[in-house]
Formats: structure tokens, C-alpha cells, sequence
């Protein structure tokens, strides 16, 4: 027997089995014989759009940016209010770096701190302008790799 030798892929075959092009009038078998298939029709058929097209890019980086500060607002806020901390315990351990950075030690006097140096340099601003600097420089390099 010879082995089939496919030129489309299988699920292709049935979209052109489907198709209106090949068969118009094919429609499904039920109980009460041949039933037509609906014509296509979809609000978005006449316009061509994508489901998608009404989310650009730049909206939805906008809201992913201002999903991560409110993210990051609440839990500065669960971090002083709750006994359960939102910020992980390696974040604290690169701000502590980034304090042994800044104060002219090295971050590996931290004795937990098994990262690069560089990443206690990156968090040096942690030390000078707020706690969070590191928080925001993550998110924003989240949505840097998103692009």
C-alpha cells in the first residue's frame, strides 16, 4: 500500500471541503436529511477587521503600564498594611544589595544575594529615590520584551 502523500495539510482539506467555492450547498446530516449550511456572515465581514483590530498596540501597552503601576501601588500598600507581603523576599534581597552597593561594599556581604553585580547596580536608584525604583524598572522591562 502506498503511503499518502499530502500536499496540504489535513485540516486544509476540510476547509476546502467546507469551503463554499467547492460545495455551496453542502450542509450538515441530521435526522431530518440534508440541512443547508448558514452563509458567513459576521458584523466584522463587511468592515474586514479582526475580532482584535479595535485593541491597537498602543492601547494595550497603555493599559498593561497602568495595570503594572496600580499593581505595584497595591503592594507597597499590602506590604505596610498586611502581615502577608506582596513583594517577594529576592526583591528585598537586591534592594539589600543595592544599600551594601551604594554604601561602597560589595553586594555578596549580603549573604542570600547569589545574583550578578550588576542587577545590585541596576537597583542602586532603590537606595537614592524609593524603595519601588526596582519594581518599575521590572514592569517597564516587561513590556519592553512584550514589543
Amino acid at each position: 500500500m502506498n503511503p499518502i502523500t499530502w500536499k496540504l495539510h489535513p485540516f486544509q482539506y476540510l476547509n476546502l471541503l467546507y469551503s463554499s467555492e467547492i460545495a455551496p450547498d453542502l450542509g450538515t446530516v441530521g435526522m431530518r436529511g440534508r440541512v443547508p449550511l448558514p452563509p458567513p456572515t459576521s458584523p466584522l465581514s463587511a468592515t474586514k477587521q479582526s475580532p482584535m483590530a479595535w485593541l491597537d498596540i498602543c492601547s494595550l501597552l497603555t493599559f498593561s503600564a497602568i495595570f503594572r503601576v496600580i499593581l505595584i501601588l497595591y503592594g507597597e500598600w499590602q506590604d505596610a498594611h498586611m502581615e502577608v507581603r506582596y513583594t517577594d523576599i529576592d526583591y528585598i534581597v537586591f534592594s539589600d544589595a543595592a544599600s551594601l552597593v551604594a554604601s561602597g561594599f560589595s553586594p555578596y556581604q549580603r549573604t542570600t544575594y547569589r545574583y550578578s553585580p550588576l542587577l545590585a547596580f541596576l537597583l542602586l536608584p532603590n537606595h537614592f529615590i524609593h524603595r519601588s525604583w526596582g519594581k518599575f524598572l521590572f514592569s517597564s522591562a516587561g513590556i519592553y520584551l512584550f514589543l
